[in-house]
């Protein structure tokens, strides 16, 4: 897809063993986008500008690590400004090469048979005057039929090997080159006739990558997992392992299931099942107008705060932290379990304060007593060496009103503390003073209240932000 042409178109335990890595094991997920949430169609995107990036980190806290754009063949790869613009901010850029020259497509056979070649070493010196990492998506999703360039797999590997071959002879060590079908879910668009490298011609594809989206509607509603999986293991295995991006991916929204999708897709499906995962990228653009789909964030409040948690998240660089409970602690009047076996995996539920909390793990649960009832459970701790703690802060959500006092304690000292009687989530500042110690030794403690009526506590953790030192 580019901004302006395209038209609609838990797994076995065994695989997961084979496909699944430690998440501690892994450097950070980059997060990318293509910001373009107010362009109307029609218009050029300068997602590459300071001043949008500017915006994006306006809106989510950071830049994105990333930034998606599309050129032409004969187009300048990257301006002056733009390298300045993107050094200041250290963004990366993937500029994807379409070729058309003068707006008009060009065949693959002449550029492998160095027709252009005056385009690309331009290309070539451009991105060798940067001098810092430029991704370079030459002639992308050439598996489908949307494409001039698509359908002929020997012309097409030709051409691109041409493209590396003539940026190779000038020198250019920073460009590296993304190989990027699109998702074969239908299992009609098969990619594997377009690889350009075999054994008799390595060297030719530094990452691989997908396009892939939940078109909902007509086309259904479908999960990242349903999406990427299966090509995702076809790419994998095609090019022997290489780092893979997601370099073109959305999902429309219905019926405000998307922000689930996002939290879904990005903090469990990717990290958990394709490992091989080194960079996302977001098609942030408004396509509607010309019979496409709106693949904006911006079109609800609850899509920017599901990808606030993922940019928050430390799975992609962010310095959020959520210590959730993982063990019980011995008190004299417990809580009711209900729906579950222990009190802290009843409150593990995997959310965020964004999100309203519900029963998937269980819940605790105590009647109005004069005698309180107390339940306390351990939370899980991560290493402070190299950070310093910001901000921290304990939080439970209470689908009902009765009154629950909440503290958070480390050892024997209460660190905050307060009673609470609305329904949703409710936080407590926590005042840590970042030794390990204290971190590793903090709890959270529930006492009911005497108010009548039943009390109930869905989900609770530890909030911390982290800034390196």
């Amino acid at each position: 897809m580019t901004g302006s042409r395209r038209s609609i178109i838990f797994v076995f335990a065994v695989l997961l063993a084979l496909l699944i890595t430690p998440l501690t094991a892994r450097a950070a997920i980059k997060l990318g986008t293509y910001y373009c949430p107010t362009v109307p169609v029609g218009s050029s995107c300068f997602a590459t500008s300071g001043e949008v990036l500017d915006s994006y980190r306006s809106r989510y806290g950071r830049f994105p690590s990333i930034v998606l754009s599309y050129r032409g063949l004969d187009a300048t790869l990257l301006f002056s400004n733009e390298k300045t613009e993107l050094k200041e901010r250290g963004v990366v850029p993937m500029v994807t090469v379409e070729p058309y020259v003068g707006g008009q497509p060009v065949s693959l056979q002449d550029i492998a048979g160095g027709r252009y070649d005056s385009y690309i070493r331009d290309e070539a010196a451009s991105a060798a005057s940067y001098g810092q990492e430029v991704l370079l998506r030459f002639a992308h999703e050439m598996n489908g039929a949307w494409y001039p360039w698509g359908g002929d797999p020997s012309a097409y590997v030709a051409a691109w090997r041409h493209y590396v071959d003539v940026f190779r002879a000038n020198g250019v060590s920073n460009a590296k080159f993304v190989w990027s079908p699109n998702v074969n879910s239908s299992g009609k668009i098969p990619f594997d006739a377009y690889y350009p490298e075999d054994s008799s011609h390595p060297g030719y594809v530094d990452y691989v990558a997908l396009d892939g989206y939940n078109w909902g509607g007509s086309a259904g509603w479908k999960t990242l997992r349903q999406i990427f999986r299966s090509s995702y293991i076809r790419l994998n295995a095609l090019s022997g392992g290489k780092p893979v991006i997601l370099a073109e991916t959305a999902s429309v929204e219905e019926a405000n299931r998307r922000p689930k999708w996002i939290r879904d897709g990005l903090l469990e499906i990717i990290p958990k099942e394709m490992p091989k995962v080194v960079a996302v990228v977001w098609f942030d653009r408004n396509l509607a107008a010309e019979g496409n789909r709106d693949w904006t964030l911006e079109g609800t409040a609850g899509s920017i705060a599901a990808w606030q948690d993922v940019v928050n998240s430390p799975l992609y660089g962010g310095n959020v932290y959520y210590l959730r409970p993982n063990g019980p602690r011995t008190t004299p009047r417990p809580w009711t379990i209900v729906n579950s076996e222990t009190a802290w995996a009843s409150l593990s539920e995997n959310v965020t304060e964004s999100v309203k909390a519900g029963t998937a793990r269980g819940y605790i649960s105590a009647v109005a007593s004069t005698e309180p009832f107390t339940t306390e459970v351990e939370l899980d701790t991560t290493p402070l060496t190299g950070k310093k703690v910001t901000a921290a802060s304990a939080w439970f959500y209470a689908p009902v009103k009765p009154g629950i006092t909440f503290e958070a304690r480390s050892g024997s000292t209460q660190l905050a503390g307060q009673s609470f009687t609305g329904v949703g989530w409710h936080s407590l500042n926590v005042p840590l003073n970042g030794t390990q110690s204290q971190l590793d030794n903090t709890f959270l403690r529930f006492v009911s209240g005497s108010e009548t009526g039943t009390k109930k506590v869905y989900a609770a953790f530890l909030r911390l932000t982290l800034d390196p030192k």
